[in-house]
């Protein structure tokens, strides 16, 4: 007797060439169109594609966008240099080059004019997108503190907030200059109301 041949999955195999036009797509549409603009029919014709390919792969239009915004950059570097403000610079110098990506900041004002009347994209988000991000940078946080650069009583959520909040607020309201420079000057401010006090300092009276 002879062994039997492997059985064989049905479907054809993934191609990354189709994924990649795919979330090329759905890019490009929200990017245009907005979040409301962007149906899965819309992304399956611009891709050129069957509407069941894109249903093979991701099972909503949340899940294709979120893999599409993924699609954008590659990963925010979260450095080891041994310094801390080195460490925070870096990654802010980094979240500022994500703003010379045209496409990219009309993709993130399309989510974030989204988002507030969308708890389900919302929800996604935040778990899937942003929250393994702050984790690791929370994480250089922690290493900061490790090493004396930073106070252990400090809210580190809230000073990432601080962080990357202003590269935000610049990048999608005030319109104001961005640039490493910027990145240096955000991270001294910050730094300065989180090291370690010197000297001594006053103890809040209690019932105030």
């Amino acid at each position: 007797m002879t062994s039997a041949a492997p059985t064989r999955r049905p479907g054809r195999p993934r191609r990354a060439e189709v994924d990649q036009a795919i979330l090329d797509a759905a890019v490009e549409l929200l990017a245009r169109q907005g979040y409301d603009g962007v149906t899965m029919e819309g992304v399956a014709a611009e891709a050129g594609v069957g509407k069941a390919t894109l249903y093979r792969r991701w099972p909503g239009k949340t899940d294709l966008i979120l893999d599409a915004i993924r699609s954008l950059k590659p990963e925010l570097a979260h450095p080891d240099t041994g310094e801390t403000r080195r460490d925070l610079v870096e990654i802010m110098a980094g979240a500022i080059a994500w703003r010379d990506d045209t496409e990219l900041t009309q993709v993130v004002a399309a989510l974030m004019a989204e988002m507030p009347r969308n708890p389900e994209l919302a929800e996604v988000y935040r778990s899937r997108f942003l929250a393994p991000r702050r984790a690791e940078t929370v994480e250089v946080l922690r290493r900061g503190i490790d090493r004396g650069d930073i106070r252990p009583d400090i809210d580190l959520e809230l000073v990432l907030d601080l962080l990357i909040g202003s590269v935000f607020y610049r990048g999608l309201l005030s319109g104001g200059r961005l640039d490493h420079d910027v990145a240096e000057l955000v991270v001294d401010y910050v730094m300065a109301g989180i090291a370690p006090r010197t000297g001594p300092t006053a103890t809040p009276s209690k019932g105030r």
